[in-house]
């Protein structure tokens, strides 16, 4: 286990948590993090937890950040801390596990490129309590045929996009399944494009107790599949 805390910063090109075994780091109290890229879980049967808790703590990571790549990978951002980084995956190999924890006000996640919530994995995003993800670029909700995966947007969280998949990928049989649940007033899902909901696989997003979603284009089914 690894702290970072109360004020220092610390660099590294490549920061790999629980590359092969078990793993975790925490940053703390103010704390600062950089690295080209981050990867949390590598091989298959590793578990690796990274916390990031507190205002002005914070995780800059220049290309991506990979939560699950064969093992579990888990992130926790929480308290008025903040990661950036230009690609955002959970659950990249068949069989990973990527779970995504964005929680309480001031808390932010921003990504410049891609957020992928399940490619051949099990990805589970929860965004919740004021906290906010901004995705510049595509989110895909189940990328791979292989995943079944998660977003839930609840308690005045918000989700900004420029453009949402849920239920992208289809192989034969062999459906993707994504899922979206936006809850609770003040609660948002925003994209400057298009909302498509079972892209090829098998897409669901509901909107329960004053919820809000918006989108320029919003679409059911758009593949050999159809979505739900």
């Amino acid at each position: 286990h690894r702290d970072l805390h109360s004020f220092p910063t610390r660099r590294s090109s490549d920061l790999l948590i629980a590359a092969a075994g078990t793993g975790s780091l925490t940053i703390d109290q103010g704390g600062y993090a950089t690295a080209e890229r981050l990867i949390v879980g590598g091989d298959a049967g590793s578990e690796g937890t990274v916390i990031l808790d507190g205002p002005t703590t914070a995780l800059d990571v220049d290309h991506d950040i990979l939560i699950g790549r064969e093992g579990m990978g888990a992130l926790t951002v929480e308290d008025a801390a903040s990661v950036t980084s230009d690609e955002l995956r959970l659950a990249e190999g068949v069989g990973s596990q990527g779970p995504l924890l964005v929680d309480g006000a001031g808390t932010t996640v921003d990504v410049d490129g891609g957020l992928i919530i399940g490619d051949g994995g099990t990805g589970t995003a929860t965004f919740r309590n004021g906290a906010a993800v901004t995705a510049e670029g595509y989110t895909f909700v189940a990328l791979s045929p292989e995943s079944d995966s998660t977003l839930t947007i609840e308690s005045g969280a918000s989700l900004s996009a420029s453009y949402l998949s849920i239920g992208e990928g289809a192989d034969g049989d062999t459906l993707a399944r994504g899922q979206v649940t936006v809850t609770g007033s003040g609660s948002t899902l925003a994209t400057e494009d298009a909302i498509i909901v079972g892209t090829r696989g098998i897409g669901a997003l509901t909107l329960t107790d004053s919820a809000a979603a918006t989108a320029l284009i919003m679409s059911l089914g758009q593949g050999e599949e159809i979505g739900r």
